[in-house]
Protein backbone atom coordinates (compact mmCIF):
# COMPACT_ATOMS: atom_id res chain seq x y z
CA UNK A 1 0.00 0.00 0.00
CA UNK A 2 1.88 3.38 -0.91
CA UNK A 3 2.46 5.12 2.60
CA UNK A 4 0.38 8.30 2.54
CA UNK A 5 1.35 10.27 5.61
CA UNK A 6 -1.74 12.40 6.59
CA UNK A 7 -2.56 12.60 10.16
CA UNK A 8 -5.18 14.68 11.73
CA UNK A 9 -4.13 15.54 15.48
CA UNK A 10 -7.12 15.12 17.18
CA UNK A 11 -6.72 18.55 19.01
CA UNK A 12 -6.38 20.70 15.85
CA UNK A 13 -9.50 21.58 13.86
CA UNK A 14 -9.15 21.21 10.28
CA UNK A 15 -10.58 22.16 7.20
CA UNK A 16 -11.87 18.47 5.75
CA UNK A 17 -11.26 19.70 1.85
CA UNK A 18 -7.80 20.36 1.93
CA UNK A 19 -5.13 19.48 4.49
CA UNK A 20 -2.02 21.11 2.55
CA UNK A 21 -0.10 22.14 5.68
CA UNK A 22 3.07 20.00 5.77
CA UNK A 23 2.58 20.50 9.51
CA UNK A 24 -0.02 17.53 8.96
CA UNK A 25 2.52 14.79 7.80
CA UNK A 26 3.51 12.30 10.20
CA UNK A 27 5.89 9.05 9.43
CA UNK A 28 3.82 6.87 9.61
CA UNK A 29 0.40 7.89 9.02
CA UNK A 30 -2.59 7.07 11.62
CA UNK A 31 -4.73 6.40 8.76
CA UNK A 32 -2.43 3.65 7.15
CA UNK A 33 -1.37 2.14 10.77
CA UNK A 34 -5.56 1.59 10.90
CA UNK A 35 -5.61 0.45 7.58
CA UNK A 36 -3.11 -2.02 7.95
CA UNK A 37 -5.29 -2.77 11.54
CA UNK A 38 -8.34 -3.34 9.49
CA UNK A 39 -6.52 -5.84 6.69
CA UNK A 40 -5.31 -7.68 9.23
CA UNK A 41 -9.30 -8.74 10.26
CA UNK A 42 -9.59 -10.58 7.41
CA UNK A 43 -8.71 -14.14 7.40
CA UNK A 44 -8.55 -14.59 3.77
CA UNK A 45 -5.47 -13.20 1.13
CA UNK A 46 -7.50 -12.57 -1.73
CA UNK A 47 -10.20 -10.17 0.61
CA UNK A 48 -7.28 -8.77 2.36
CA UNK A 49 -5.58 -8.22 -1.45
CA UNK A 50 -8.80 -6.44 -2.54
CA UNK A 51 -9.74 -4.30 0.38
CA UNK A 52 -6.08 -3.05 -0.21
CA UNK A 53 -6.38 -1.85 -3.74
CA UNK A 54 -9.36 -0.64 -2.85
CA UNK A 55 -8.22 1.72 0.46
CA UNK A 56 -4.75 2.24 -1.96
CA UNK A 57 -7.03 3.71 -4.45
CA UNK A 58 -8.80 6.09 -2.31
CA UNK A 59 -6.12 6.99 0.01
CA UNK A 60 -4.23 8.19 -3.68
CA UNK A 61 -7.33 9.85 -4.50
CA UNK A 62 -6.86 12.02 -1.09
CA UNK A 63 -2.83 12.14 -1.37
CA UNK A 64 -3.79 14.05 -4.95
CA UNK A 65 -6.66 16.40 -3.67
CA UNK A 66 -4.28 17.46 0.01
CA UNK A 67 -7.29 15.55 2.00
CA UNK A 68 -5.86 14.23 5.36
CA UNK A 69 -8.08 10.58 5.16
CA UNK A 70 -9.21 11.00 8.70
CA UNK A 71 -10.51 14.03 8.44
CA UNK A 72 -12.57 13.52 5.25
CA UNK A 73 -16.30 15.02 5.31
CA UNK A 74 -18.88 13.38 3.30
CA UNK A 75 -18.84 15.86 0.75
CA UNK A 76 -15.37 14.27 -0.05
CA UNK A 77 -16.70 10.74 -0.30
CA UNK A 78 -19.85 12.03 -2.37
CA UNK A 79 -16.95 14.37 -4.83
CA UNK A 80 -14.84 10.84 -4.49
CA UNK A 81 -17.51 8.36 -5.75
CA UNK A 82 -18.73 10.49 -8.36
CA UNK A 83 -15.28 10.76 -9.45
CA UNK A 84 -15.27 7.33 -10.12
CA UNK A 85 -18.22 7.46 -11.88
CA UNK A 86 -17.30 10.00 -13.94
CA UNK A 87 -14.07 8.11 -14.95
CA UNK A 88 -16.18 5.23 -16.49
CA UNK A 89 -15.85 2.81 -13.72
CA UNK A 90 -18.60 0.16 -13.09
CA UNK A 91 -21.36 0.42 -10.95
CA UNK A 92 -20.57 -2.94 -9.57
CA UNK A 93 -16.88 -1.54 -8.67
CA UNK A 94 -17.78 1.60 -7.27
CA UNK A 95 -20.19 0.43 -4.97
CA UNK A 96 -17.48 -2.55 -4.39
CA UNK A 97 -15.03 0.72 -3.43
CA UNK A 98 -17.31 2.55 -1.28
CA UNK A 99 -18.56 -0.38 0.91
CA UNK A 100 -14.97 -1.25 1.53
CA UNK A 101 -13.66 2.46 2.50
CA UNK A 102 -17.08 2.57 4.79
CA UNK A 103 -15.81 -0.69 6.22
CA UNK A 104 -12.61 1.01 7.01
CA UNK A 105 -14.42 4.05 8.49
CA UNK A 106 -16.35 2.02 10.82
CA UNK A 107 -13.00 0.43 12.08
CA UNK A 108 -11.78 3.87 12.49
CA UNK A 109 -15.19 4.99 14.51
CA UNK A 110 -14.90 1.59 16.90
CA UNK A 111 -11.36 2.42 17.21
CA UNK A 112 -11.92 6.15 18.20
CA UNK A 113 -9.86 7.67 15.62
CA UNK A 114 -12.83 9.48 14.23
CA UNK A 115 -16.55 10.59 15.85
CA UNK A 116 -18.25 8.99 12.83
CA UNK A 117 -18.72 7.17 9.33
CA UNK A 118 -18.43 9.89 6.76
CA UNK A 119 -19.76 7.26 3.87
CA UNK A 120 -22.96 6.12 5.71
CA UNK A 121 -25.26 8.65 3.93
CA UNK A 122 -23.07 8.52 0.45
CA UNK A 123 -25.32 7.61 -2.35
CA UNK A 124 -24.46 4.43 -4.38
CA UNK A 125 -24.09 2.93 -7.65
CA UNK A 126 -27.08 0.60 -8.04
CA UNK A 127 -26.16 -2.72 -8.77
CA UNK A 128 -28.24 -5.69 -10.82
CA UNK A 129 -29.05 -8.67 -9.14
CA UNK A 130 -28.19 -10.25 -12.48
CA UNK A 131 -24.56 -11.64 -13.34
CA UNK A 132 -23.83 -9.98 -16.36
CA UNK A 133 -21.03 -12.81 -17.63
CA UNK A 134 -22.18 -14.84 -19.51
CA UNK A 135 -20.77 -18.33 -19.44
CA UNK A 136 -19.80 -20.92 -22.13
CA UNK A 137 -22.25 -23.26 -24.00
CA UNK A 138 -21.85 -27.15 -24.12
CA UNK A 139 -19.86 -26.88 -27.72
CA UNK A 140 -17.80 -24.15 -26.49
CA UNK A 141 -16.72 -25.82 -23.28
CA UNK A 142 -16.22 -28.92 -25.32
CA UNK A 143 -14.23 -26.80 -27.87
CA UNK A 144 -12.17 -25.17 -24.75
CA UNK A 145 -11.63 -28.54 -23.45
CA UNK A 146 -10.21 -30.20 -26.71
CA UNK A 147 -7.80 -26.99 -27.50
CA UNK A 148 -6.33 -27.50 -23.43
CA UNK A 149 -5.75 -30.84 -24.31
CA UNK A 150 -3.70 -30.04 -27.48
CA UNK A 151 -1.96 -27.54 -25.48
CA UNK A 152 -0.66 -29.28 -22.49
CA UNK A 153 -1.89 -31.37 -19.41
CA UNK A 154 -1.52 -28.40 -17.06
CA UNK A 155 -4.14 -26.30 -19.35
CA UNK A 156 -6.26 -29.13 -19.64
CA UNK A 157 -6.23 -29.74 -16.01
CA UNK A 158 -6.58 -25.64 -15.01
CA UNK A 159 -9.55 -25.67 -17.57
CA UNK A 160 -11.09 -28.57 -15.72
CA UNK A 161 -10.77 -27.17 -12.25
CA UNK A 162 -12.34 -23.90 -13.69
CA UNK A 163 -15.29 -25.02 -15.72
CA UNK A 164 -16.10 -28.60 -14.80
CA UNK A 165 -15.37 -28.15 -11.26
CA UNK A 166 -16.22 -24.64 -10.88
CA UNK A 167 -13.57 -23.83 -8.92
CA UNK A 168 -12.56 -20.29 -7.96
CA UNK A 169 -9.78 -19.09 -9.69
CA UNK A 170 -7.88 -18.38 -6.32
CA UNK A 171 -8.44 -21.94 -5.38
CA UNK A 172 -7.33 -23.55 -8.50
CA UNK A 173 -3.98 -22.01 -7.68
CA UNK A 174 -3.73 -23.48 -4.45
CA UNK A 175 -4.71 -26.49 -4.82
CA UNK A 176 -2.04 -29.12 -3.87
CA UNK A 177 -1.28 -32.74 -4.33
CA UNK A 178 -2.03 -33.15 -0.48
CA UNK A 179 -5.53 -31.84 -1.32
CA UNK A 180 -6.33 -34.64 -3.17
CA UNK A 181 -8.20 -37.72 -1.33
CA UNK A 182 -10.40 -40.84 -2.04
CA UNK A 183 -13.61 -40.96 -0.13
CA UNK A 184 -16.06 -43.88 -0.70
CA UNK A 185 -14.79 -44.58 -3.78
CA UNK A 186 -14.65 -41.31 -4.90
CA UNK A 187 -11.93 -39.29 -5.78
CA UNK A 188 -12.01 -35.76 -4.49
CA UNK A 189 -10.11 -32.26 -3.82
CA UNK A 190 -10.61 -30.64 -0.96
CA UNK A 191 -10.64 -26.11 -1.64
CA UNK A 192 -11.98 -23.38 0.54
CA UNK A 193 -14.03 -20.85 -0.18
CA UNK A 194 -15.04 -16.95 0.50
CA UNK A 195 -14.83 -17.35 4.46
CA UNK A 196 -12.21 -19.97 4.56
CA UNK A 197 -15.52 -22.05 4.08
CA UNK A 198 -13.81 -25.83 3.11
CA UNK A 199 -15.60 -27.41 -0.13
CA UNK A 200 -15.08 -31.07 -1.22
CA UNK A 201 -15.46 -31.78 -4.46
CA UNK A 202 -15.87 -35.27 -6.66
CA UNK A 203 -13.17 -35.31 -9.83
CA UNK A 204 -14.99 -37.12 -12.76
CA UNK A 205 -12.70 -40.04 -13.77
CA UNK A 206 -11.11 -38.26 -17.25
CA UNK A 207 -10.07 -34.99 -15.06
CA UNK A 208 -8.41 -37.03 -12.33
CA UNK A 209 -6.70 -39.12 -14.63
CA UNK A 210 -5.23 -36.10 -15.95
CA UNK A 211 -4.57 -34.70 -12.80
CA UNK A 212 -2.44 -37.56 -11.95
CA UNK A 213 -0.74 -38.07 -15.43
CA UNK A 214 0.49 -34.33 -14.54
CA UNK A 215 1.71 -34.61 -11.03
CA UNK A 216 4.03 -37.48 -12.44
CA UNK A 217 4.17 -39.29 -9.04
CA UNK A 218 4.27 -36.09 -6.90
CA UNK A 219 2.72 -36.28 -3.78
CA UNK A 220 3.12 -32.42 -2.88
CA UNK A 221 3.08 -28.92 -4.01
CA UNK A 222 1.15 -27.24 -6.33
CA UNK A 223 -0.67 -28.94 -9.01
CA UNK A 224 -0.81 -26.31 -11.55
CA UNK A 225 2.72 -24.79 -11.63
CA UNK A 226 4.54 -22.30 -14.23
CA UNK A 227 6.90 -24.72 -16.51
CA UNK A 228 10.22 -22.95 -16.03
CA UNK A 229 10.19 -22.06 -12.20
CA UNK A 230 8.29 -25.12 -10.99
CA UNK A 231 5.68 -22.59 -8.81
CA UNK A 232 2.28 -22.43 -8.38
CA UNK A 233 0.50 -20.51 -11.08
CA UNK A 234 -1.55 -17.18 -9.98
CA UNK A 235 -4.20 -15.99 -10.60
CA UNK A 236 -2.93 -13.67 -13.61
CA UNK A 237 -1.59 -16.54 -15.18
CA UNK A 238 -4.82 -18.61 -14.82
CA UNK A 239 -6.51 -15.66 -16.84
CA UNK A 240 -3.85 -15.66 -19.76
CA UNK A 241 -3.67 -19.08 -20.07
CA UNK A 242 -7.56 -18.85 -20.49
CA UNK A 243 -7.79 -16.12 -22.68
CA UNK A 244 -5.08 -17.65 -24.71
CA UNK A 245 -6.93 -21.34 -24.99
CA UNK A 246 -10.46 -19.23 -25.91
CA UNK A 247 -8.69 -17.38 -29.09
CA UNK A 248 -7.29 -20.83 -30.00
CA UNK A 249 -10.57 -22.28 -29.78
CA UNK A 250 -11.92 -20.12 -31.71
CA UNK A 251 -14.62 -18.48 -29.26
CA UNK A 252 -15.42 -14.64 -30.08
CA UNK A 253 -16.82 -13.42 -26.21
CA UNK A 254 -14.81 -12.61 -23.77
CA UNK A 255 -13.76 -15.17 -21.38
CA UNK A 256 -11.85 -15.06 -18.28
CA UNK A 257 -11.37 -17.83 -15.28
CA UNK A 258 -14.84 -16.79 -13.51
CA UNK A 259 -16.58 -17.13 -17.07
CA UNK A 260 -15.64 -20.44 -16.56
CA UNK A 261 -17.01 -20.76 -12.93
CA UNK A 262 -20.28 -19.49 -14.73
CA UNK A 263 -20.20 -21.95 -17.38
CA UNK A 264 -19.98 -24.49 -14.57
CA UNK A 265 -23.11 -23.22 -12.78
CA UNK A 266 -25.30 -22.66 -15.91
CA UNK A 267 -24.35 -26.26 -17.59
CA UNK A 268 -24.93 -27.97 -14.14
CA UNK A 269 -28.56 -27.13 -13.87
CA UNK A 270 -28.68 -27.36 -17.49
CA UNK A 271 -28.01 -31.09 -16.86
CA UNK A 272 -30.46 -30.98 -14.04
CA UNK A 273 -28.79 -30.99 -10.91
CA UNK A 274 -30.90 -29.40 -8.00
CA UNK A 275 -30.19 -25.90 -7.10
CA UNK A 276 -29.55 -26.58 -4.12
CA UNK A 277 -26.79 -29.44 -4.72
CA UNK A 278 -25.21 -26.65 -7.21
CA UNK A 279 -25.87 -23.58 -4.29
CA UNK A 280 -23.89 -26.51 -2.14
CA UNK A 281 -21.20 -27.18 -4.46
CA UNK A 282 -20.13 -23.79 -5.14
CA UNK A 283 -19.82 -22.81 -1.53
CA UNK A 284 -22.60 -19.84 -1.98
CA UNK A 285 -24.25 -18.84 0.90
CA UNK A 286 -27.51 -18.41 -0.31
CA UNK A 287 -29.32 -20.69 -3.78
CA UNK A 288 -30.08 -16.45 -4.65
CA UNK A 289 -26.70 -16.42 -5.66
CA UNK A 290 -26.29 -19.11 -7.71
CA UNK A 291 -29.82 -18.05 -9.61
CA UNK A 292 -27.41 -14.84 -10.26
CA UNK A 293 -25.01 -16.73 -12.83
CA UNK A 294 -27.77 -18.23 -14.63
CA UNK A 295 -31.05 -15.55 -14.98
CA UNK A 296 -28.94 -13.88 -17.88
CA UNK A 297 -28.80 -16.63 -19.98
CA UNK A 298 -32.01 -17.98 -19.10
CA UNK A 299 -33.45 -14.63 -19.57
CA UNK A 300 -32.26 -14.55 -23.33
CA UNK A 301 -33.31 -18.46 -23.91
CA UNK A 302 -37.23 -16.90 -22.67
CA UNK A 303 -36.84 -13.69 -24.49
CA UNK A 304 -40.63 -13.23 -26.00
CA UNK A 305 -39.45 -12.26 -29.24
CA UNK A 306 -39.11 -15.46 -30.03
CA UNK A 307 -42.66 -16.43 -29.23
CA UNK A 308 -43.81 -13.63 -31.65
CA UNK A 309 -41.92 -15.26 -34.33
CA UNK A 310 -43.05 -18.57 -34.36
CA UNK A 311 -46.42 -17.14 -33.99
CA UNK A 312 -45.47 -15.02 -37.06
CA UNK A 313 -44.16 -18.48 -39.23
CA UNK A 314 -47.27 -20.56 -37.98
Amino acid sequence: MTNHTYYLPPEQQLEPISQSSTELAYPPALAVQLAKAFLAGYESENTRAAYERDLGSYFAYCDDHEIAPLAASRLVLDTWARAMEAAGLSPSTCARRIATISSYYRYCSIEGAIAANPVDHVRRPKVSNESQTLGLDLNELRALIATAEASSLRDRVLVGLLAQIGLRVSAACAANAEDLSLERGHNTITSYGKGGKILRRTLPPALYASIVELLDGRTEGPILRRVRSGKALDRFDAAKIVSRLAREAGIEKRISPHSLRHTAVTLYLDSGAELRDVSDAMGHASPTTTMRYDRARRSLERDPAYKLEAALAG
